[in-house]
């Protein structure tokens, strides 16, 4: 799998993310990571991206400051 990190948009995801999920991811600091999927048009087609969002010590996961281009820890291309 590439890593798409670098062509996600703050636009992408406010307008093309799913429901974030919890999972244990080792690149955050603190083990934990939240998921989300943004569709992204990529060589004219509709592209599932599966986005990592870093989850620090004490933030809740409803904590909007959580997805931003500024904390994806990676992002992979599902289709």
């Amino acid at each position: 799998m590439n890593d798409y990190k670098d062509i996600i948009t703050q636009e992408d995801i406010d307008n093309n993310m799913t429901t974030a999920v919890m999972d244990n991811n080792a690149a955050s600091e603190t083990g934990i990571a939240m998921i989300g999927d943004v569709t992204k048009i990529i060589d004219g087609e509709a592209a599932t991206i599966r986005v990592y969002f870093e989850l620090r010590e004490g933030e809740e996961p409803d904590n909007e400051a959580i997805y931003t281009v500024d904390r994806i820890i990676r992002a992979d291309r599902l289709d």
